[in-house]
């Protein structure tokens, strides 16, 4: 089946152009080999040349040579040592009867290609093959390995057949055989459903023509390489010269990577920070340095943000208008802008101002350039209360080491610039929008910079108090998909009455255009935790792309853009015309002005009444908004000549605010004030309506105005609020309670009905922040503890809160309220919710209130770059449904490019879970499922056994307190008698350390504690041999302060501050006593699980856990063996991938309670004793125990370590 080759390659392949040097040498090579090829001669002599062809486009640094009987082989490797990737066969031009045809694939070269697969399959073990060619020169047969694994490998019956012939089991023995007789008849069947690209050579006559050739052989689509830089991943080097523009550098701290100003040594006074930093200390009300910064880095963000809008909308005007008109409409450079001055009258003057208004000075200056309408360029808060940019002076500041400018000898620039010129210099470097041409002759090697880089960028530098993670585009493109999609075909079936499964179903049904339009326009999706907008992006394209799907891509007059694919491709939206190409927009062509507008109508329409966003961050407000209204730049139509239409006011639907606080409960279908809403509701929503489309700035201001006296109306009106309000006398706690809350029952009149009554979002979208409730100081701990708000409030009380655990798992529970009846929620978080003892208030929350739907675990595969958080995705719908099993999919021994194509992967690999309780979340196999339900039904978990479980001991100060024999000895023979020898020896007692670990035993390195915990008050006069031993480490080191001194010119800092004596162990150890019992010690963190038996009193240090109980020696034998291994494979795993044995981890295990443990006591003694063949025995009856069968034992013994 022929394919279009724009419908073959990858979307990101199209929109990626070669540098004039690569497109150069490719079209040399082609050349060359258009010269070579000879007709006449043979096939051995024009392979030659294809090969050399190859090699000369392509692949020099990849062996291209023939291999055994096939043609010509590509490997990954110069010298041939990876698996092959690419085979092919070659015939002569004139050997037509060979060779395919467009009509007819089944010839002796596709063939002969069958057996070379299915050899290279399953006789070489190669899984690595991604495509297959036929080519005489001149045409060529480019086919992707997946048809060939479709048609062919995934056919057990030909497979048969492949591996008989192979292994001379049938009456065809010879190769002729295997071609006449096998393949032959097999392609014959398929030959109409394989997929394929066709191109011949001689036709190719314009450029373009040339550039599918060259996209289809390049590296990146043959080999299935991404050998140029993925526009949607953060450019590091735009990315650290920006920040050394702005005055920022980024350094890893505590494993995240945090921004911060830089060091006082290399601060330069005109990098942007430092200039604005400068201008701001003459104001009285900036208290400290710490405050002055975060406003001048909200002022900076400020301004590069419209700078780069601005660069962005330079491209699109340079791209509508063509590089013969560029010089018109390039204006962010250092001879048109000279200084801040002119720049701030850019901001202010000329953007913020429609044509016809501008002075007459402004309005020649900046003819080309036009009016926009958006707040972007309204003075911010700050600006009005302190500073513009105007107020920055220009001066040198040195170029970043390793910056993008180059001399004419491709040199680093290392003279110093003006700041100015500097900044834009540095874009000018950079591509921000060429991606929409295929014209090879405009290509300047500029790297290309997208809008999500932007959002990327700026997420990162609005993190630098805590570090910031941006999701990537696979993980918003797959949530926006299943969540967008699911609530589509639910309201398709809902309305019609309809049982469709897919978009496709709802397509091939007859349905009212108007009435689907409908549907789709009162779609509403938030994400409570908005910051560069990501999501909002991802979801605003995937409507788009839904809406054409169903082919309700509609223009003005009610006409179908039929004649265009709109896909989504890297999580950005790909228009492709009629003949394959992407979509560039001519204003001066009527049909070109009919696509964009209406892309740009709709995106509009989209962004103003189904988007919505809300965070705490007021710079990240600001990112989401720019991100947004450059969405709709990319579509942006002229009216008139020199006229764009007008962006509209979308910053009313991103709010900041605290998602997680509010003042008044949230209830679907209540609404705050009956009475008052029901009588202005209209003119609420009347007034948000008006202000998104008004373009008038002084309107717009009495519009805002009225929509804020409105809502403060509803408010003061609420006489139980004002009643509880009064309650609160301390004005700190009411600002505390109140400050930055989000008033969800009011913000957003667009999920209000006509009486004024919340009626909720259809979707709840985003990657919350992962912040611990205890974390400085526990401060959010405090703020967010249910029942702590006066008596009557109906705040904060989150039933998904736990202390000790993390902001999110409130996020769940407000994205729960939030939604409608059916709504749903989709979210991408840490996964420790799943497992861990804080997450059990969220599971019982999620297993009774929702009903999950797919549960996504990344287990080791880190998502966020430079991230070590484990993460996961849950899908879930607030409608209850009883015994409805989750699709759930582990990602564990997985690599994340295995995972990009998420859908895909989720539909391979799921499996069905059922998650009705508390207990931990694990994703399970059904042999797993097995296992697990024979655990649950004989097992008892040991925290309610009769046992205790302990850390090992914490001394604050290992080398003074843990001694060796020597040393023991040498303390004992200073005591000054035998009664203080004998009291001394009580308190020195013999130590095990993680490392001393062994199974069932140790190995003791004779190393001693200095055992005075302060739960036993010692008085250390009563030690004196101790005392004096003590006091030559120093009591400054010792003592429990925390605090540093200078001793002999160097730093000393003593153990953390605690209340207990400078000659005691760090913690209280009140359980000491449990140490003289028969207990068992393990490891606390490592990558294998032991587990010692010990009743000879020796003590754990702090790198131990240990237990005390009854049946200790039983439960030793359980928790050494495979089934004790099975049953802590899911504990908690540090950041390097060791497991984390702690007491928490432990606790949850089950295991079966027995009346009598004896035989396992008697097991442990014999393996002591050095009969370690008994632990044979010992697995088999812990096996019977939990009635494993042969094939779950088999299974489970694959997770000992």
């Amino acid at each position: 089946m022929l394919k279009p080759i724009q419908d073959i390659l990858n979307k990101q392949l199209l929109r990626h152009k070669p540098t004039n040097e690569q497109f150069t040498t490719f079209l040399d090579a082609l050349h060359n080999l258009l010269q070579s090829i000879l007709p006449n001669e043979s096939e051995e002599h024009n392979k030659n040349y294809i090969l050399q062809f190859l090699r000369d486009a392509f692949y020099a640094q990849n062996l291209v040579n023939t291999a055994g009987s096939i043609d010509g082989a590509i490997y990954q490797t110069k010298d041939g040592s990876s698996p092959i990737e690419v085979i092919l066969e070659a015939k002569s031009p004139n050997n037509q009867s060979e060779f395919p045809s467009l009509q007819n694939l089944n010839c002796k070269a596709m063939q002969e290609l069958v057996l070379y697969f299915m050899r290279e399959r399953f006789r070489n073990k190669n899984i690595t093959l991604k495509h297959l060619i036929m080519t005489n020169g001149y045409e060529w047969f480019i086919i992707d390995a997946t048809e060939f694994e479709k048609h062919f490998a995934d056919d057990k019956k030909f497979v048969k057949l492949y591996n008989d012939w192979d292994n001379n089991k049938t009456l065809f023995t010879s190769t002729k055989d295997f071609y006449t007789e096998i393949a032959k008849p097999k392609i014959d069947q398929v030959k109409q459903n394989i997929i394929f690209a066709y191109i011949d050579i001689r036709l190719l006559k314009k450029d373009t023509d040339k550039l599918k050739f060259y996209r289809l052989l390049q590296p990146a689509h043959l080999l299935k390489q991404i050998q140029y830089a993925d526009s949607n991943k953060l450019n590091t080097a735009f990315y650290n010269e920006l920040l050394h523009i702005i005055g920022l550098e980024e350094r890893k701290v505590d494993g995240k990577n945090i921004i911060e100003r830089k060091p006082v040594a290399h601060r330069n006074p005109f990098s942007l920070l430092e200039s604005t930093m400068y201008q701001l200390e003459d104001y009285d009300t900036i208290s400290n340095d710490s405050q002055r910064f975060d406003i001048a880095l909200n002022l900076v963000i400020t301004w590069i943000n419209r700078i780069l809008f601005l660069k962005l909308l330079e491209s699109q005007l340079i791209s509508y208008h063509g590089n013969k008109n560029a010089d018109n409409y390039r204006f962010l450079t250092p001879q048109f802008i000279k200084d801040y001055d002119e720049l701030n009258e850019l901001f202010f003057k000329v953007l913020a101002i429609p044509t016809m208004s501008r002075n007459a000075q402004v309005k020649e200056k900046f003819q080309y350039i036009p009016y926009l309408n958006s707040s972007l360029f309204e003075q911010t808060e700050n600006e009005s209360k302190y500073i513009r940019i105007t107020g920055l002076k220009l001066g040198k500041m040195p170029l970043f080491s390793q910056t993008v400018l180059k001399d004419i000898n491709g040199h680093h620039i290392k003279t110093e610039m003006d700041s100015l010129e500097y900044l834009f210099r540095f874009l000018d470097a950079y591509d921000f929008g060429s991606d929409q041409s295929d014209d090879i002759t405009k290509s300047d090697n500029k790297t290309l910079i997208n809008a999500s880089v932007l959002g990327l960028i700026f997420e990162k530098i609005n993190g630098y108090k805590d570090g910031s993670f941006f999701t990537p585009a696979f993980i918003t493109q797959y949530m926006c998909k299943e969540s967008i999609e699911r609530t589509v075909i639910q309201k398709f079936n809902d309305h019609f009455q309809w049982h469709c499964k897919t978009l496709t179903d709802i397509h091939n049904n007859d349905f009212d255009k108007q009435e689907a339009i409908a549907l789709l326009n009162s779609i509403t999706l938030c994400d409570p935790a908005v910051g560069s907008g990501h999501f909002l992006v991802s979801a605003l394209n995937r409507l788009i792309a839904i809406r054409a799907e169903l082919g309700l891509l509609l223009d003005e007059n009610g006409k179908r853009l039929k004649d265009y694919s709109i896909s989504i491709d890297n999580d950005e939206l790909v228009v492709l015309d009629e003949d394959g190409e992407i979509f560039h927009y001519n204003p001066h062509n009527i049909e070109s002005q009919r696509v964009q507008k209406t892309l740009f109508e709709l995106k509009r329409n989209i962004i103003e009444n189904n988007l919505f966003g809300v965070d705490l961050n007021p710079n990240s407000v600001n990112i989401c908004r720019l991100r947004l209204w450059i969405e709709l730049l990319k579509h942006a139509y002229y009216k008139d000549t020199h006229e764009l239409e007008t962006l509209p006011n979308i910053d009313i639907n991103i709010k900041c605010g605290d998602s997680i606080k509010n003042k008044y409960p949230i209830a679907i279908g209540e609404s705050i004030n009956d009475s008052f809403l029901q009588k202005h509701v209209t003119a609420y929503k009347q007034a948000v309506i008006q202000y998104k489309q008004t373009c008038d700035k002084s309107q717009k201001q009495n519009v805002k105005n009225s929509i804020e006296q409105i809502k403060f109306r509803i408010q003061s009106l609420d006489s139980q609020m004002n009643l509880f309000d009064a309650t609160i006398n301390n004005n700190i706690q009411k600002e505390q309670l109140y400050s930055h809350s989000l008033e969800w029952m009011l913000e957003f009149p667009e999920v209000l009905d006509d009486h004024g009554k919340f009626c909720g979002f259809d979707i709840i979208i985003g990657n919350p922040p992962y912040i611990q409730l205890q974390a400085d100081g526990g401060k959010l701990a405090k703020l967010y503890e249910p029942n702590t708000s006066p008596k009557g409030s109906s705040r904060n009380n989150y039933t998904t809160y736990a202390r000790t655990g993390d902001i999110y798992c409130l996020f769940y529970e407000r994205g729960c309220q939030l939604l409608k009846p059916n709504g749903l929620l989709c979210f991408i978080t840490s996964n420790k919710w799943m497992r861990a003892g804080y997450g059990e208030k969220l599971r019982q929350f999620l297993s009774t209130q929702t009903t999950p739907n797919i549960l996504i675990d990344f287990a080791g595969i880190k998502v966020f770059e430079n991230a070590t958080v484990d993460t996961n995705i849950l899908l879930l719908s607030k409608a209850l449904t009883d015994q409805q099993k989750c699709k759930a999919v582990s990602c564990q021994n997985y690599k994340i490019d295995d995972i990009k194509n998420l859908s895909d992967f989720v539909q391979l690999h799921f499996t069905k879970v059922l998650y009705d309780t508390s207990d931990s979340w694990v994703i399970l196999s059904d042999i797993e499922q097995s296992i697990k339900s024979k655990i649950e039904a004989i097992g008892t978990p040991l925290k309610k056994w009769d046992i205790q479980i302990n850390y090992g001991i914490k001394t604050g100060y290992n080398d003074a307190f843990i001694i060796t024999t020597e040393k023991r000895n040498e303390i004992l023979a200073h005591c000054l008698d035998d009664a203080e020898r004998e009291r001394t020896a009580e308190l020195i007692r013999p130590i095990l350390r993680g490392r001393d670990i062994k199974r069932y035993s140790y190995d003791w390195a004779e190393l001693w504690l200095i055992a005075t915990f302060p739960s036993k008050h010692y008085d250390i006069e009563q030690y004196p041999s101790i005392k004096e031993y003590l006091m030559s480490i120093g009591t400054k080191k010792l003592e429990q302060s925390g605090a540093k001194y200078f001793i002999n010119g160097v730093e000393v800092k003593s153990r953390k501050k605690t209340n207990n004596k400078w000659y005691e162990t760090q913690d209280n150890i009140g359980y000491w006593d449990d140490f003289n019992k028969p207990k068992i010690l393990w490891k606390r963190v490592g990558s294998i699980l032991r587990f010692s038996y010990d009743d000879t009193r020796k003590l754990g240090l702090d790198s131990t856990c240990f237990a005390t109980g009854t049946d200790i020696a039983y439960i030793c034998c359980v928790l050494n063996s495979p089934m004790g291994h099975f049953l802590l494979k899911d504990a908690p795993k540090t950041g390097t991938g060791d497991l984390l044995i702690s007491v928490q981890a432990v606790e949850p295990i089950k295991i079966p309670q027995l009346e009598d443990t004896a035989i396992f006591t008697t097991f442990l003694q014999q393996y002591l004793e050095g009969n370690i063949n008994i632990e044979n025995e010992i697995n088999s009856n812990i096996y019977e125990l939990y009635k494993l069968s042969r094939e779950e034992i088999e299974y489970i013994e694959q997770f000992s370590i």
